[in-house]
């Protein structure tokens, strides 16, 4: 029988610390879309009202976000209509030739001056942390989450692709989210919680983490998870 919530993960506060920040300084009536929310996304941690876009929702969204399916290539809203725009790890399950495609829709409907945040694992560091982390979880006997045999197989795209994608519509700005080091003592952390059934005694404390203070954990290279951030409108300095 399928559980009746999802549980939300120590690691999905840090790869949505930035986001969660970001929210502190917009006012509230700033209009916010996430694409690729599933039935919850950041209204884990926020009680601001925003547009969920995701295919479909395996479960009933719950407030504050209002649901909306639909494709990411083909957002269903007139340019300009949002505030802050965002996606959070949603990049591995897009098709390499849809990449620009979606962040051409992500710029769109973006109003000018307003701010684009992709979050994502990137390239070889990442994709080889992928790798050691699901030996390590078959290693020990534990069932991976579905992401992870997906994403290994997959592949993930490179920093510079995610740049490439979003440099059209503005200047573009990266830094790291999540070093391997720090994603892969989470994960590992997490795979024994579960374990043992602990992830709902767990789910307070996750709650309040995110709501009072979310950080990003850059730790030392290698890096597994970047933010980029896209300022709609603006022009890089010239070298």
């Amino acid at each position: 029988m399928r559980a009746p919530w999802i549980h939300r993960a120590p690691h999905q506060v840090v790869r949505y610390a930035f986001v969660l920040r970001s929210l502190r300084r917009l006012p509230a009536s700033a209009r916010l879309l996430e694409v690729g929310s599933g039935p919850r996304g950041i209204g884990s941690w926020s009680g601001r009202p925003l547009v969920g876009v995701d295919l479909a929702f395996d479960r009933r969204p719950k407030d504050p976000l209002v649901p909306v399916a639909a494709d990411a290539v083909a957002l269903p809203f007139r340019d300009g209509a949002f505030d802050l725009v965002f996606c959070v790890d949603v990049l591995p399950d897009v098709p390499g030739n849809l990449l620009r495609p979606v962040c051409a829709e992500m710029a769109r409907v973006a109003r000018p001056g307003a701010t684009v945040v992709v979050v994502s694992p990137c390239g070889p560091d990442a994709e080889e942390s992928d790798r050691r982390m699901l030996r390590w979880l078959r290693g020990h006997g534990i069932r991976p989450e579905p992401w992870l045999p997906r994403q290994v197989e997959q592949g993930l795209a490179s920093m510079e692709d995610v740049v490439a994608a979003l440099a059209p519509w503005g200047r573009v700005t990266t830094e790291p989210n999540t070093s391997v080091r720090w994603h892969e003592r989470l994960l590992r952390l997490e795979a024994r919680i579960r374990r043992y059934h602990g992830m709902t005694a767990l789910q307070p404390a996750v709650i309040a983490w995110g709501r009072l203070a979310p950080r990003e954990l850059p730790g030392r290279t290698p890096t597994y998870r970047w933010r980029f951030v896209l300022e709609t409108g603006a022009t890089s300095s010239p070298p």
